[in-house]
């Protein structure tokens, strides 16, 4: 967050903090809690750089285990709240993260799914995750794993702010059931 934002809400939360006295203890929180997109917008969060930044990482630290010659299939993260949940966010983080890896010269494909190709046999990599949503962030661990080994071969945690953009990614999608009849 740019250092004139970081001031602006400072001021802002020490206001609300010395004027709560003078507030019942509602209208205080519900001040504080407003902020939640005041202060971010969405140049504040560039998906794209954190998650290129991720497989930079991931990739450095795999470096010597992780070859060009090497399978890189990636899933879908998962909610650690709710793991059954699915959302647009599970499936945006990978590919990002995927695309910059094949950008790095790496051989990299999307998990099988219903109705694709059986899953490789030959020894790969995988990379998988999770996320955590907050109230004001979205926290993001993600995994590089050795198919053979099962070892982790590298691993980064970041934290992403939400703004409008991130919470509508985050939003659960709708899962159709069929009743008995």
């Amino acid at each position: 967050m740019p250092a004139k934002k970081l001031k602006i809400l400072a001021v802002c939360v020490l206001g609300a903090a010395l004027l709560a006295p003078a507030l019942s203890g509602c209208t205080a929180a519900a001040l504080l809690q407003n902020t939640k997109y005041r202060f971010l917008s969405e140049e504040d969060v560039n998906l794209l750089d954190v998650n290129y930044a991720a497989a930079d990482y991931i990739i450095g630290q795999a470096r010597g285990s992780v070859t060009s010659n090497s399978l890189i299939l990636t899933q879908p993260l998962t909610e650690s709240q709710n793991p059954a949940a699915t959302s647009k966010f599970a499936r945006v983080i990978p590919e990002q993260v995927a695309a910059r890896m094949v950008q790095l010269g790496y051989k990299v494909k999307a998990s099988p799914r219903a109705g694709m190709a059986e899953p490789e046999t030959r020894r790969h990599f995988i990379l998988t995750g999770t996320y955590l949503p907050g109230e004001t962030t979205v926290t993001v661990s993600l995994r590089l794993i050795d198919s053979v080994s099962e070892q982790m071969m590298g691993a980064y945690d970041y934290i992403i702010p939400i703004n409008e953009e991130i919470d509508a990614l985050i939003a659960p999608e709708p899962v159709a059931m069929r009743l008995p009849q």
